[in-house]
């Protein structure tokens, strides 16, 4: 009972704060008081996104889409029982997608609120966030779907670490330096957009 709370508060925390301060005690009874079900778990995941998506804070949109997508793809590594060899094309899938995120939420942030700083921070972070959320929630998810499974450590790292790369710290160093530099050029973008949009009044004029 103890871990389905903390699995619940988990999945609530996913929304937005004024959606959470109206609706969250109610979604909350209504799911200690039954089964979390993968289909509830899943129901209460793509509500979340779309309350999001209505009142978008981009960061975390970003941090709902980095977490929902790696604890997906670890618990059906752990569900299914996949082999391994499935991995290294998720891995650069998983890449490519932290990068566009990443630029992505820098140039939406920066748009918003006119700070490239701000918009370089809330791109990079989510990745932060997700890599270390992912396991956590896959784990908790797992307890409460399948407890007798187990998720298994090539789901948990890379396909360089997996294979034994050699190259694997070179990997982890260009890991750390291309989001920030992905959040850095869309901050920039954002920057360059703002300025075109408050330029073109005086352009019409």
């Amino acid at each position: 009972m103890y871990l389905r709370k903390i699995l619940v508060r988990l999945l609530l925390t996913l929304y937005p704060a004024a959606w959470r301060k109206e609706y969250g005690e109610e979604v909350r009874s209504m799911l200690l008081a039954q089964p979390l079900t993968a289909t509830v778990i899943v129901d209460v995941l793509l509500n979340a996104m779309r309350q999001n998506f209505r009142r978008p804070d981009p960061l975390r949109v970003a941090v709902l889409i980095l977490v929902s997508w790696r604890t997906s793809w670890i618990l059906w590594a752990s569900i299914s029982q996949l082999s391994p060899e499935i991995w290294p094309p998720f891995v650069q899938v998983d890449r490519s997608l932290f990068l566009l995120v990443a630029l992505a939420t820098g140039c939406w942030t920066t748009i918003n609120e006119g700070e490239i700083g701000r918009g370089v921070f809330a791109g990079f972070w989510p990745a932060l966030l997700a890599v270390n959320l992912a396991p956590l929630a896959a784990a908790l998810l797992l307890f409460a779907l399948a407890p007798h499974n187990t998720i298994p450590d090539w789901a948990l790292t890379t396909a360089d670490r997996f294979d034994n790369n050699p190259t694997a710290m070179r990997y982890d160093l260009a890991i750390f330096l291309t989001r920030p530099l992905a959040s850095l050029c869309g901050a920039l973008l954002g920057h360059l957009i703002g300025k075109r949009r408050a330029s073109a009044p005086l352009n019409r004029a």
